[in-house]
């Protein structure tokens, strides 16, 4: 429960910095996903359906109010593409999956290895892949155009997944480690 409050609070720092910046209409890069990425390998997946409840209502109430069908399907998918990396990683390194409140310490332990390090890039790299077409569908079903499309899936957009991938990747490693290394980060 401390590290899920701690990325949430780190969360809330990043959402605080997004609202003092302004956020553009449309798709945002707001680098979030570098705080929910040590929530799939740290904790069991139950949290991974949990952290987007409070930063998205966060950002709903302090950096920009969207329409309230949007901001919920976003939460849903970013929920879900958790939840799922978070099954693989589990299942893969865990030996199982407890989705409830206690959780396997060596699929954490894992994250200091060089395959465990691997597999949670795999896992960050189909949270995001997941995560980007559910969005694009969606914005294709309801704007009728591929013009969604075309800006989820540009070099910018690879470019700062990229970024977010290796970020979050770093802070779950230093989370591990000490939840007073999250201060650095």
């Amino acid at each position: 429960m401390l590290i899920f409050l701690a990325l949430c609070v780190c969360a809330a720092v990043c959402v605080e910095g997004v609202r003092r910046l302004g956020q553009p209409t449309g798709l945002s890069r707001d680098l979030l996903w570098a705080w929910w990425f040590p929530v799939v390998v740290l904790l069991p997946p139950m949290y991974a359906l949990l952290i987007p409840l409070p930063i998205y209502l966060l950002l709903q109430y302090r950096v920009r109010r969207a329409l309230l069908h949007r901001r919920l399907f976003n939460a849903t998918s970013v929920a879900l593409s958790g939840f799922s990396a978070s099954m693989v990683w589990h299942s893969v390194l865990g030996g199982g999956v407890l989705v409830g409140i206690g959780g396997a310490p060596e699929a954490a332990e894992s994250l200091t290895t060089g395959t465990g390090v691997l597999l949670a890039a795999l896992c960050f790299t189909g949270f995001t892949v997941l995560n980007t077409f559910l969005v694009a569908l969606a914005a294709q079903l309801s704007n009728g155009t591929n013009n969604a499309r075309s800006s989820t899936w540009d070099r910018e957009a690879f470019m700062v997944d990229a970024v977010e991938l290796c970020v979050g990747l770093t802070v779950a490693i230093l989370a591990h480690l000490s939840l007073f290394l999250l201060i650095i980060a």
